[in-house]
């Protein structure tokens, strides 16, 4: 069993004024964020995650160029505000934001936060709308970012990246446990499609009045925010493993005869498909699939496609 707490938190962009100065505008954004982030933090998660561009102004509440001034700032103020936030209260923010790279190329990234107040990496992000290029002058990324936080591995996309699969297929096969999303637009369908195709929970936290969510590996919603609450906190199982009905319905009978309640075995009907997570502290998801000999999914999968290639001529 390795439980984990997520936060996923939002709100409106802050609606600053054009007679304001860059700094009164970067305290009020801060102000704002407090009131949000103070509400889940007695929840003590693991992982806050907030959503795309968080401590921008509100667009077209000030002119092009004033919004180009905080973006070339840099925005350190911010920045340090949620260092402070993960070193106090000992968890991981990703703080999605425009940023400066090494080259001095502008990004639109997401950055991890750890628990001790230090920027670990940032993703950045690979499809970018297409304005963002040609009027802001940010620049693609081809890179995908596989992190090994302290609960578990974690990958990440951003907003417009969610219609693309070239991204989704850099993801595959590499482990990723959570997937990190923070967007203006929610993605409908695609995350239940991302969360099941990756085989991980997705946390997505989106602008309201869209609800962020937390998507099972599934592909089913198991948490949200709502039109009430701009926030959704949940805990999830990262003792999981995900296997067809097929090959693997005498070894679940059998399983769940010596562990009980130890073990969980979670069907959503239509797929064929189950998730399987250890309860217990005793139990880890290794030594489950190796004394019952589980096939999983993507195992499967695979021994399905050799079969049908080896055998397209017979």
């Amino acid at each position: 069993m390795r439980k984990v707490i997520i936060s996923c938190v939002s709100d409106h962009a802050y609606v600053a004024k054009e007679s304001q100065s860059i700094d009164e505008i970067i305290s009020g954004t801060i102000e704002q964020w407090k009131l949000q982030i103070n509400k889940v933090l007695p929840d003590k998660p693991d992982l806050l995650v907030l959503p795309e561009l968080c401590d921008r102004p509100k667009v077209n509440s000030i002119s092009q160029g004033k919004q180009m001034e905080i973006i070339k700032s840099g925005n350190s103020k911010f920045l340090e505000y949620l260092q402070d936030v993960a070193k106090t209260n000992k968890i991981y923010i990703a703080y999605p934001g425009y940023r400066t790279d090494a080259e001095g190329n502008l990004r639109n990234s997401n950055s991890i936060i750890d628990r001790n107040g230090v920027v670990i990496d940032s993703y950045d992000k690979n499809h970018l709308v297409m304005e963002e290029n040609s009027k802001l002058g940010a620049k693609y990324s081809e890179d995908s970012l596989v992190l090994d936080l302290d609960f578990g591995r974690v990958g990440f996309a951003v907003c417009f990246d969610l219609n693309f699969t070239e991204l989704l297929d850099k993801y595959r096969n590499k482990g990723v446990e959570i997937l990190i999303f923070s967007s203006e637009y929610h993605g409908g369908l695609m995350q239940n499609y991302w969360a099941y195709q990756l085989r991980a929970f997705f946390a997505g936290t989106i602008r309201p009045p869209a609800p962020s969510s937390i998507v099972s590996p599934l592909g089913e919603i198991v948490a949200k925010s709502t039109n009430y609450h701009n926030y959704v906190t949940d805990t999830i199982n990262l003792d999981y493993f995900i296997i067809h009905l097929d090959e693997n319905w005498d070894k679940i009978t059998t399983m769940k005869q010596k562990y009980g309640s130890k073990v969980r075995v979670l069907d959503p009907g239509q797929l064929g498909v189950v998730m399987v997570s250890s309860e217990s502290k005793d139990l880890t998801k290794e030594a489950l699939i190796a004394e019952f000999g589980f096939l999983l999914l993507d195992d499967y999968l695979g021994m399905s496609r050799k079969h049908r290639i080896d055998n397209l001529a017979i």
